[in-house]
């Protein structure tokens, strides 16, 4: 039984998106768009998105700052998105948030530095 169960864990990426994945994905852009606010003095975010990798079973959420002409992206796994899909994975969230507020926090340095 442990085989079998550890079987579906492996194989979790290749499944469709499940509804975690949907939530998950929906707090993740919640937690974008509050950074994005909290940032928009520093950067502005012109449009952001998501896509499937699937050569690396991952799903980015892609942005691209205004006065850049490249796209910015974040990879995360499935596993990570269905984990923030539920308010009780409060440690996983907060990983997620420093993430991106990471990333903010580099362009924000690449801003000032190009000044």
């Amino acid at each position: 039984r442990s085989t079998r169960a550890g079987l579906f864990m492996r194989c979790k990426e290749f499944l469709p998106m499940s509804g975690d994945t949907e939530k998950g994905k929906q707090w993740i852009d919640s937690a974008f768009q509050r950074l994005m606010k909290e940032y928009r003095d520093k950067v502005t975010i012109e449009k952001y998105w998501w896509r499937y990798e699937s050569d690396r079973l991952s799903y980015s959420l892609n942005f691209k700052a205004h006065g850049r002409s490249e796209h910015i992206g974040i990879a995360f796994l499935r596993k990570d998105i269905d984990d923030c899909a539920y308010s009780h994975n409060a440690v996983e969230r907060r990983k997620v948030e420093d993430i991106i507020r990471e990333r903010f926090e580099s362009l924000c340095r690449n801003v000032d530095q190009s000044i």
